[in-house]
């Protein structure tokens, strides 16, 4: 699946910050931090070649992993963004569909899962200018994902496998992880969800 990195204020993205930075790019967006009491176990990590031609399609995965075990994580398609920076601002942006759909993810200590629903390549394209896409100088830049998330108790996962099917669980909780009500609040009483946003550490990669 292709997917562009292009510049969008639509869907569950951020609201868009447009401007000029990052010597004379068009800039689209906020770069994300992690919240939430349980991004402190979380760990979302993102993968690429490296390095790619602007304008091509790059691989890309991510893998999540916690610290702890117990519970499980509610996340989705809309829930994730996949974004390019440069010097401090986002100048690319994944603006592929997404449906509305939630999926759990069961929390085991030292366990890594693979996001699935994450494109499996993205294209090496910057923000639009004048309503087109916009070419990326060529130069180091830093690729990040992010995810927001509602993490269930353990008596509330129910979900029957590691990736999840859609459960009366997930569903509750999938207004928390798409940014509806509940959205970003955490709490430290047992057997309440917990949610926010993890971000993996930045990967670098050198458009040519």
């Amino acid at each position: 699946m292709l997917v562009a990195l292009l510049a969008c204020g639509c869907g569950s993205a951020p609201v868009p910050n447009r401007g000029s930075g990052a010597a004379g790019l068009t800039t689209c967006g906020d770069v994300p931090r992690s919240s939430g009491r349980s991004s402190a176990t979380l760990t979302l990590t993102a993968s690429t070649p490296g390095s790619g031609a602007a304008g091509t399609a790059m691989a890309i995965s991510a893998t999540l992993s916690s610290s702890t075990t117990g519970g499980a994580l509610v996340s989705g398609p809309s829930s994730t963004d996949v974004l390019l920076i440069r010097d401090g601002h986002v100048v690319g942006r994944d603006d592929s569909p997404r449906p509305e759909l939630a999926a759990l993810i069961p929390l085991r200590a030292g366990h890594s899962q693979r996001i699935g629903w994450l494109p499996e390549t993205v294209l090496l394209s910057g923000c639009p200018a004048a309503g087109k896409r916009s070419r990326l100088p060529a130069g180091q830049y830093e690729l990040v994902v992010s995810l927001r998330y509602t993490v269930l108790p353990s008596d509330m996962a129910t979900a029957p496998g590691p990736a999840g099917a859609d459960s009366a669980a997930a569903g509750a909780a999938a207004g928390s992880a798409t940014g509806g009500p509940g959205a970003g609040q955490t709490s430290s009483a047992p057997g309440v969800p917990d949610g926010g946003e993890i971000v993996s550490d930045p990967v670098v990669v050198i458009v040519r």
